[in-house]
Order: C-alpha cells, then sequence, then structure tokens
C-alpha cells in the first residue's frame, strides 16, 4: 500500500480470482491516496466494485492489453528491427513480447507501408 493505511481486504478464496483481489487492493489505495477517503469506507467501496465485476463479467474470458498505445511500440520495434546489427530475440524481450508477436508486427508494417 502507499501512504494510506490498509485495511484487511477478504480476498476471494476460489482459483482465478487473483485478478479481483488486485483490482480491490489498488482501487482501495487510489480511493485513499488520490481522493482521501477513509480506510474503511475505501475497503468497502474497493469489495463491492470488485464484487459488481465478479457478477457482471464472470465466467467470461478477459483480455486486457499490455499496452494503451501499440502503434508508438510497434513503430519503435519496426524502426529497431530496421537497425543493423539487431538481434530479434532482443527486441522482443525488450518490449515484453514473444518473437511470433515481433514477426507478426514487422509483416504488418511491411504491408502497410
Amino acid at each position: 500500500m502507499s501512504t494510506g493505511d490498509k485495511c484487511p481486504i477478504p480476498h476471494h478464496k476460489d482459483k482465478g480470482d487473483d485478478a479481483l483481489n488486485d483490482l480491490a487492493e489498488y482501487a482501495q489505495v487510489l480511493l485513499q491516496d488520490s481522493l482521501n477517503i477513509d480506510t474503511e469506507l475505501a475497503a468497502k467501496i474497493a469489495l463491492e466494485l470488485a464484487e459488481k465485476i465478479r457478477l457482471d463479467w464472470g465466467g467470461q474470458y478477459i483480455y486486457f492489453k499490455k499496452h494503451t498505445s501499440n502503434e508508438t511500440r510497434d513503430g519503435e520495434i519496426f524502426s529497431k528491427f530496421n537497425e543493423p546489427g539487431t538481434d530479434s530475440f532482443e527486441l522482443a524481450k525488450e518490449h515484453n513480447i514473444t518473437i511470433q508477436r515481433l514477426y507478426q508486427i514487422i509483416k504488418k508494417y511491411k504491408s502497410d507501408n
């Protein structure tokens, strides 16, 4: 936790609930640190948010992109890829993507230009 005190959030115990537990903890920190909401109230709101998401989205496959703007990242990858001596595996590792994804990006940029 950041500057605020942490009120223990009862974690969901079923397998696969790590994302909900993290969400509740992040929401509590945000509420406390950014909005100066009381620790207990922040924990209550955070748990209600996690429960609402569980009820609305439970049982569905949800994918979160790692990057908010892939265009910028992909452009950087394409530029670096074309530099002499660039190691494809190191470039993929640097951007936290698979080598297959790296080659998909290169192929896309070549076909677009």
